[in-house]
This record gives structure tokens, C-alpha cells and sequence, in this order.
């Protein structure tokens, strides 16, 4: 009864879910949905290339070995399900989309653990040695070349959390060409507090003339009629929208 009731709380959860403001490949979405490839997109452009890499690689031994077995492959249907599940759900043209990957955050444990597995298969493949064509026996000792390309690939992820400590959230990984090429493709590059803070908001109250008003991509409504009730922001000042030309 309870796993049952939990599935069904959490197919609810994600929806049944208030529309919000996203800005997406250079376009505002705020009255309609996110198109159905937003967390597809955002799942492979806010991952870092060695992850996916690896990510990829379990993927494909997973089904292969579902393909080849299925009978005996609890294991890699459960990894499989558990982890494409929050990524398709949203990806439903029903479902509402935003908050680049927050909703999809119970999908990453299934794609770690389909990235350790295909980390281990690319150590095993690429650290045997080549065979004679004849006896199948090895012609010299085991690669070392991949080691040096693990060490490369845990010291690149370790330099990304460094550089964009404490803007963790403005990460873009290599496919999106990081934070500047998702600035240009269209992505949404901060999030609501990180930028719509404080000093934004005594800017706000300092600059814009009375009875003015403010146009800002993808923030809810909600939040700038909180802000206001708070007295946070000026409560002659109007909220606007960006004129297409």
C-alpha cells in the first residue's frame, strides 16, 4: 500500500505544479509550458562532459546486458526506470517546466551510478593490453595512458566546484560551452536570489522613477507581489513586460 501510495504522491507532485516563469534557448515561457525537450536539454547541458561520458557508457552496458538477459536483470531495469523516470515525466507536454534541473534532481543518484558503471567499463577496456594476433596472448604490459586520462578527468571536475564556488548554481558544463555559451544560447544563467537580491532591489527603489515599472525574465509574479507586501519594494512601482519588435 505505501510504495503505491508514494508513487502516486510523487506523479502528483511533479504534475500537478504551479506554472512559473523560465526562460529557455532565448525565449520566455510564462502563460504556456516549456517545450517537451527541457529536460532532456538541460540534463546534458548541466553536466560535466566526463560525467556524461561516463554516463553514456553505463547506459549502453545496461541495456545490453537488459537485452541479452532480461530475465535475470532486475538490477539494470531498476537503475534504467529509476533513473530516465523524473527525466520523462517532465518531458511530458502536460508537465510543467522550469527551474532548470531542480525537479529532476531524484534522476542524478541513477545517473552517478550509470556513470560509475561505465567509468569502470572504459578502465577495463582500454586498460588491456593489445593481444598477438595469433596466440591471444599479451604483447606487452597494460596500458598506462587511461590512468593519466582518469586523474585529467577528477582533476577538470574538481577545478570546475573551484571556479564557480559560491555560484554553483550559473553552471554550464562543456556541451553548453559553460556559463558564457548558455548566455548565448539562451539559457538561464542565475537564479531568482542570486541576482534579484538586496542590492538589486535598493537599486530598484533608488532609480526608477515614481510610479515607474520593472520588466524581468522569467520571475513569477508572486515574488515580486511578496517582495512588495513585505515593503521590501516601492509599492508605486509597476511591474512590466518586455515589448516585442
Amino acid at each position: 500500500y505505501f510504495p503505491v501510495e508514494g508513487i502516486k504522491a510523487y506523479l502528483k507532485n511533479k504534475t500537478h505544479r504551479m506554472v512559473i516563469p523560465v526562460y529557455y534557448l532565448g525565449e520566455t515561457y510564462k502563460n504556456r509550458f516549456a517545450p517537451w525537450h527541457y529536460p532532456l536539454v538541460m540534463l546534458l547541458a548541466t553536466t560535466p562532459l566526463p560525467i556524461l561520458i561516463a554516463a553514456a557508457s553505463g547506459l549502453y552496458q545496461e541495456i545490453r546486458q537488459l537485452r541479452k538477459q532480461w530475465r535475470e536483470s532486475a538490477r539494470q531495469a531498476l537503475l534504467l526506470a529509476a533513473g530516465l523516470t523524473p527525466v520523462l515525466l517532465l518531458a511530458l507536454p502536460s508537465v510543467p517546466k522550469y527551474d532548470g534541473i531542480r525537479l529532476m534532481l531524484p534522476a542524478y543518484p541513477f545517473v552517478a551510478a550509470l556513470a560509475a558503471i561505465g567509468a569502470v567499463l572504459l578502465w577495463d577496456r582500454f586498460r588491456q593490453p593489445p593481444l598477438q594476433a595469433r596466440g591471444r596472448t599479451p604483447a606487452r604490459p597494460p596500458r598506462t595512458w587511461p590512468a593519466v586520462l582518469a586523474v585529467v578527468a577528477g582533476i577538470w571536475l574538481v577545478i570546475s566546484l573551484v571556479l564557480f564556488h559560491p555560484f554553483q548554481l550559473g553552471y554550464y558544463g562543456e556541451l553548453a560551452g559553460g556559463p558564457w555559451g548558455a548566455k548565448r544560447l539562451g539559457f538561464e544563467t542565475t537564479y531568482w536570489n542570486d541576482s534579484f537580491n538586496h542590492s538589486a532591489i535598493t537599486f530598484l527603489n533608488r532609480n526608477v522613477p515614481p510610479g515607474g515599472s520593472v520588466a524581468v525574465v522569467a520571475l513569477g509574479d508572486f515574488v515580486w507581489q511578496i517582495y512588495q507586501a513585505q515593503g521590501e519594494i516601492r509599492e508605486d512601482i509597476r511591474l512590466g513586460e518586455f515589448e516585442r519588435k
